[in-house]
């Protein structure tokens, strides 16, 4: 019985670890969109010039 805790337990836990890297992956993925997004703004605003 103790023993099919622990195992719920340890599975619950990688469970969670897998969504946070999931989630965390997710919130970089979207970062680097917005900071993409941004860059391209400022790009269309101030043109550089050649």
């Amino acid at each position: 019985m103790k023993s099919l805790l622990i195992t719920h337990h340890s599975s619950l836990i990688t469970h969670y670890s897998l969504l946070i890297t999931h989630y965390s992956s997710l919130i970089t993925h979207y970062s680097l969109l917005i900071t993409h997004y941004l860059l391209l703004q400022n790009q269309w605003t101030n043109p550089s010039k050649p």
